[in-house]
């Protein structure tokens, strides 16, 4: 079988690891080293990717070096999954003028960031999505300057008339829209194939969220409204809506929410993820998720900067959320005791993602964690840990499969710092660690620089 007929058959079934294994083989087969190195990486992704990897096929993904051409793409980023790039991402001007080479580098491209600072030209945006090596996009995100204010309706416009067939997911963020553009977009045929919206920031206010929550034909799986001044209104409008229960995850931070009544009288079916974060929820709030029996299925909640103190965080830990894998509490007033009332929760033996950054976390409950689920990311930066709550991680047969350590901003000096890097148990092959601010001798940060990364001790 011919080199195009292999890859033919990857863009005839991209989830299938078979068609990627068989066009590997092949270029294992060249005499080029490129080609070689090519089908290596395909492979040792794949097993990656399938949780068949090992340390080995890590380390040797570390040394395989990026294809040469990257480096013509200045700011684009590239991010590669199962042997093919899969997202690109950087300035609008910048992939603009690389997109051929994105094209040819990344033909099984799924996800798009378009980053303007200023104001996006909408010349820019248009030539970027009717490139051809654009047509399999799946998710595309624009981000306005944060500050900037930009008018999104233009934008969204060219994005409605856009010819992005594979077009699953839409996130607009930092650029202001109006109804009329909302109502562009419901009537354009992009709109009948989405299955996500978020307009982080787009200030649509209750009219434009009933808008959304009122159009009958809308079978989106994911709503980001993040920012977006929802009110009481809009809330009312979501509660009323009929496509509103079916939804998989919802995001409704920043929105001055301080009552849940009205989310939680929707008769959610498989809600999976839930965004409350930088709400003025307190303790009340946490009262109200527990008691509320529409949020079993949650696998991942995200509470951050609520304002939840230690009565909250029992209240919480108290509740039903038996598939919680995902967890943010970073940013609250919740001290030790709080925390370890949520580490004793009943459902807190399914997590895997647990956030506890800017809150009261002190060495014991890091000894709680240390003795708790198999976390795969823990993040801990700018609390009360030192080298008794470092040494008690660095124990823990249990965070052998941490993948994320963040201690940042931590009182963690030699002796902690020291039993993190002689730990048996925290991977270096895989684990992405930071004790930046911590006090170390020199001698002592080159090691874990050269265990970790020069990253996991940045100055930042």
């Amino acid at each position: 079988m011919s080199p195009e007929e292999l890859f033919a058959r990857i863009l005839e079934s991209p989830d299938e690891d078979g068609p990627r294994l068989a066009y590997a083989d092949w270029l294992q087969s060249q005499p080029e080293a490129a080609a070689r190195e090519r089908g290596e990486r395909i492979r040792l992704e794949c097993a990656e990717a399938a949780g068949r990897g090992d340390a080995q096929g890590r380390a040797r993904l570390k040394a395989i070096s990026t294809p040469a051409r990257r480096a013509e793409l200045g700011r684009v980023n590239l991010w590669s999954a199962r042997g093919f790039v899969v997202t690109c991402s950087g300035d609008l001007e910048d992939i603009a003028r690389h997109a051929a080479t994105i094209g040819e580098l990344a033909p099984l491209l799924e996800r798009l960031e378009l980053e303007a600072p200023d104001a996006p030209s909408l010349a820019t945006i248009q030539g970027i999505l009717s490139n051809p090596g654009m047509a399999r996009v799946r998710e595309l995100s624009i981000e306005g300057g944060f500050d900037s204010g930009a008018n999104g309706d233009e934008v969204l416009d060219v994005v409605a008339r856009s010819q992005l067939p594979s077009l699953r997911r839409l996130e607009m963020r930092h650029l202001t829209l109006d109804t009329e553009a909302l109502s562009n977009l419901l009537r354009a045929p992009i709109a009948g194939h989405l299955e996500g919206l978020s307009l982080d920031l787009a200030r649509i206010g209750p009219e434009g969220v009933a808008m959304l929550a009122d159009e009958p034909d809308l079978h989106w799986r994911s709503l980001g409204l993040a920012g977006c001044g929802v009110g009481s209104d809009g809330m009312d409008a979501l509660a009323g809506s009929g496509w509103v229960p079916e939804l998989v995850a919802l995001d409704l931070g920043a929105n001055d929410l301080d009552d849940l009544e009205t989310l939680l009288s929707i008769a959610f079916v498989r809600l999976s993820r839930l965004d409350l974060g930088s709400n003025p929820l307190g303790s009340t709030g946490a009262r109200s998720l527990a008691g509320s029996p529409r949020l079993a299925s949650l696998r991942d909640l995200r509470l951050a900067n609520v304002g939840l103190s230690d009565g909250g965080a029992r209240a919480l830990a108290a509740g039903h959320f038996p598939m919680l894998q995902s967890l943010d509490m970073a940013g609250n007033d919740m001290g030790p005791g709080g925390a370890a009332s949520l580490l004793g929760a009943p459902w807190v033996g399914s997590l895997r993602h647990l956030d506890l950054s800017e809150n009261q976390v002190d060495d014991a409950v890091a000894a709680a964690i240390a003795n708790g689920p198999p976390l795969v990311t823990l993040q801990l930066r700018g609390n009360q840990i030192g080298d008794e709550g470092a040494i008690a991680l660095a124990a823990s047969a249990g965070l052998a499969s941490l993948q994320l350590l963040d201690l940042t901003d931590n009182p963690i000096g030699e002796r902690g710092a020291r039993a993190l890097l002689d730990s048996p148990h925290l991977r270096d092959d895989r684990l992405a660690l930071s004790i930046s601010g911590a006090e170390l001798l020199a001698g002592t940060r080159d090691r874990i620089v050269a265990r970790f990364g020069r990253s996991s001790v940045s100055d930042r």
